[in-house]
This record gives structure tokens, sequence and C-alpha cells, in this order.
């Protein structure tokens, strides 16, 4: 079984294989490093984390998606319609 076809292996430059392979074999070093969670907040500063008694994570991968703020402008709640139908 041959995961790249020959053709195409053929078409790419040595050079840039020889870098796309040098990419692919030290992508590990690019990951980062501990990751704590104080709470519901994770930092990566392990001094930090250890003067607030932050536990680190262990067992994968973490993705953190930060979460959106309303604006000052935005109405906070629906107005109550008058026309309810409830009569009292």
């Amino acid at each position: 079984m041959q995961l790249i076809p020959k053709a195409l292996l053929n078409s790419i430059s040595p050079p840039l294989l020889a870098v796309s392979l040098g990419m692919v074999v030290i992508q590990p070093a690019f990951a980062q490093g501990t990751i704590y969670r104080c709470g519901n907040e994770y930092i990566n500063d392990a001094a930090a984390a250890k003067r607030r008694g932050c536990k680190p994570m262990e067992g994968g991968n973490i993705t953190i998606i930060q979460g959106t703020r309303p604006s000052a402008d935005a109405p906070r709640s629906a107005p109550r319609s008058s026309s309810s139908g409830v009569r009292g």
C-alpha cells in the first residue's frame, strides 16, 4: 500500500519535500507546555498557577473557546407585550 502516488512524488521538488517532511517531524516541538485549571479559568503560566493553587490538566488535548459578551447597547431582555391575552 502506497500512501503517496509516485506521480505526485516525482512532481515535488526535493527541497520542498525535505521541508515538508521536516515540519511533520518537528511538529511536536510546537506544542504548548502544561495547562493549569484555576476554577473556570485556564492558564499556562506555571508560576501564576502555583501562586493561585491551580491544578495541572492531564489526559488529552484541550480546546478553549472564549465566549462573547453582549454589547452595552443590547437590551438585557425582550420587552413584554401588553396584549398577552391575560385579563385581570
